[in-house]
């Protein structure tokens, strides 16, 4: 897209990612009202993004469109079970771009960064969690080259 910019977020920039990851989770909610968020919600994610920035685990991105935060993306690399061969792999956190600016291929910038990224860390595999009901973000990371790998199932139990 035109004039916009992908670059590492700072800590000036977490204000407005935390909205942004907010309006995300109220999205999710609507799919699974597990996801509804906690009253300090906004706090919870400034603090998580603030560690983000000075982690070299982590990758926080934003994209800016005339001084405008318009979307951001999460990546991270997590150990895996000690079970496994492969002790570490890669992980989409989150991807968020306002709806006006979508379909103008920053998804696409925000993934080539973090795969970059990913490769200059030695990490092979990738994973991210979209919800079976998001339309949307199925499409969208199928389009990525994304599988299905595993399946989480949720069973709400009574409590009396």
């Amino acid at each position: 897209m035109k004039g916009t910019t992908i670059r590492k977020a700072k800590i000036k920039d977490l204000e407005e990612v935390s909205k942004l990851a907010l309006k995300l989770l109220k999205y999710h909610a609507r799919f699974d009202k597990c996801h509804t968020p906690a009253k300090d919600a906004k706090k919870v994610y400034h603090k998580y993004f603030k560690s983000a920035v000075y982690s070299p685990k982590k990758e926080l991105l934003v994209a800016e469109k005339n001084k405008k935060i318009i979307g951001f993306a999460l990546g991270g690399i997590k150990k895996t079970s000690s079970l496994l061969k492969i002790n570490e792999c890669g992980l989409v956190d989150t991807i968020y771009i306002l709806p006006h600016y979508r379909k103008k291929k920053l998804s696409k910038k925000f993934l080539d960064w973090l795969f970059s990224w990913f490769k200059s860390k030695k990490i092979k595999y990738v994973n991210l969690y979209v919800h079976p009901k998001n339309e949307i973000g199925l499409k969208v990371w199928g389009k990525y080259g994304f599988k299905d790998s595993l399946i989480e199932k949720r069973k709400i139990l009574r409590i009396n």
